[in-house]
């Protein structure tokens, strides 16, 4: 895995709940933003290209800032 700062783990998380749903009743973005409350597809979206290639552990990670 890349290097980040962790979520800690007693925290909801509602990116994997999220994705887990969107995956099992096969939602569009826009269903997802919507039944989620989550403000913008885009995001959405980079989650659901982070998804299958780092799993669950990847939407942990904390991605904004300089790498």
């Amino acid at each position: 895995m890349k290097g980040g700062v962790f979520m800690t783990k007693g925290k909801s998380n509602k990116r994997c709940t999220s994705m887990e749903t969107m995956h099992k009743e096969k939602l569009s973005y826009q269903e997802a933003t919507r039944q989620f409350d989550i403000s913008g597809q885009d995001r959405v979206a980079s989650w659901v290209r982070i998804y299958p290639e780092e799993g669950k552990e990847g939407l942990y990670m904390e991605r904004r800032g300089r790498k």
